[in-house]
């Protein structure tokens, strides 16, 4: 049971503040407890480093205890966390975290004949040793081909410079540099087709560039950008998301708080509930969705932006304040999570909310009449933007007034309108 700080008949703001003080603190410390213990007993063995196998079959038990284990056994910890199955809602929250679990031991599993299988039996049988092998050991090899690959497309710049023919067509490879003048006259040369190539450029970024990136693995062996494991997982909850919206919104629709206010209207008027709902909740998946879309790009873009100059960074004056709390990245996952869902629900209740105002027969009268309003605003401010448009050329040039007469008599026109 909840514990308290004041008797039962003790109400006044102090006591109630106390209270919520002493919960809020009793979560964080239980939250704090609980998955450190969980984070660290389950990542024993997670090393590119050769590690005992001891230490990996640890942590697949550790995995099993914390989530598969709450489907089969009804446990509490503490006031705030129990495993007890009230209700269908928690019973799916198991099933999901069971499947969680089964996946994170799979995953240990193949870190398990990692260190179990001789390194060079992966080393005659790659296929093998691909599927086995660590990601942290494939993303470094793909490091050192997009390095190389640098270095190779440098070099080849570089050879093209002094590969290019001159003004008068004349071919670099056909001359004969054997005096310091002609050497003077070739470096003169290279020095031309430099600012000749020197408008040449190559188009990175953008939505679609960093998805087929992606996709052709380019991101990773041209590029040599390493996206975090924190910022994969927060792209996959966001997709995860993407997942359970829909079902979410079809429960919404077919629950008994809905169906009670559906009911209430005539069976002729009953779209009118139905409509707002279903558009809110597709209009709330597309937010979901776009989210879901553009968070690796939008990641990959910023990498390009710090690596090519557009954001400054050492030599910048706000440089400095990106090393202020730098524990808050711990908040990127919960912040891709949340942030997305909440824009998701927000986007639904939002869009539906002003359809249904605009929908329900108790206020579609008002709305219709605001919206006509707003609607002759509208238009009139369109036909006072295309007049002024028509008369600003030949009453203006530039800051000077060609008929000041006019253009004064518009001024006061505006000035009272």
């Amino acid at each position: 049971s909840e514990r308290k700080i004041c008797g039962d008949t003790e109400t006044h703001f102090g006591c109630i503040i106390g209270q919520g003080l002493y919960r809020w603190i009793e979560v964080i410390l239980e939250l704090s407890i609980l998955g450190t213990s969980f984070l660290w007993l389950s990542s024993l063995g997670n090393t590119i480093y050769p590690t005992h196998p001891f230490y990996i079959i640890i942590g697949i038990a550790c995995i099993a205890v914390f989530t598969i284990l709450p489907f089969f056994q009804e446990l509490r910890v503490g006031n705030y966390f129990s495993t007890e199955k009230q209700n269908n809602g928690k019973m799916s929250l198991y099933f999901l975290s069971m499947i969680g679990g089964c996946v994170l031991i799979f995953l240990k599993l193949i870190g398990l004949l990692d260190s179990l299988i001789p390194i060079q039996f992966l080393m005659d049988h790659i296929r093998v040793g691909k599927m086995i092998l660590s990601s942290n050991v494939r993303s470094e090899a793909k490091i050192k081909r997009a390095a190389a690959f640098k270095l190779n497309r440098m070099v080849k710049n570089a050879m093209d410079v002094h590969s290019l023919t001159d003004t008068f067509g004349d071919s670099r490879c056909g001359t004969n540099s054997t005096t310091s003048a002609a050497n003077g006259s070739e470096f003169g040369k290279a020095l031309l087709h430099f600012a000749k190539l020197s408008d040449k450029t190559v188009s990175d970024g953008g939505w679609g560039w960093a998805w087929r990136s992606i996709w052709n693995g380019q991101i990773y062996d041209n590029e040599g950008i390493w996206l975090s494991t924190r910022i994969i997982a927060g792209n996959l909850s966001k997709l995860i998301i993407c997942l359970i919206f829909p079902i979410f919104g079809y429960i919404f629709l077919n629950g008994d708080l809905y169906q009670t206010y559906v009911q209430q209207l005539d069976k002729s008027e009953q779209w009118r509930m139905i409509v707002p709902a279903t558009i809110g909740i597709i209009l709330g998946f597309f937010a979901a969705t776009t989210l879901a879309l553009t968070l690796l790009p939008s990641t990959i873009r910023t990498i390009l932006q710090f690596r090519y100059g557009c954001i400054g960074s050492l030599n910048d004056k706000v440089f400095l304040d990106y090393r202020l709390a730098v524990e808050q990245q711990s908040l990127i996952f919960g912040s891709i999570f949340w942030g997305a869902l909440y824009t998701s629900i927000l986007v639904a209740f939002f869009f539906g909310g002003v359809l249904l105002f605009l929908m329900h027969p108790i206020t579609s009268t008002a709305a219709l009449a605001l919206l006509a309003s707003l609607l002759g605003i509208s238009i009139t401010a369109l036909i006072k933007i295309g007049i002024l448009l028509c008369f600003r050329s030949y009453f203006y040039a530039a800051f000077y007034r060609k008929k000041p007469a006019h253009a004064n008599f518009v001024g006061i026109m505006l000035e009272v309108t």
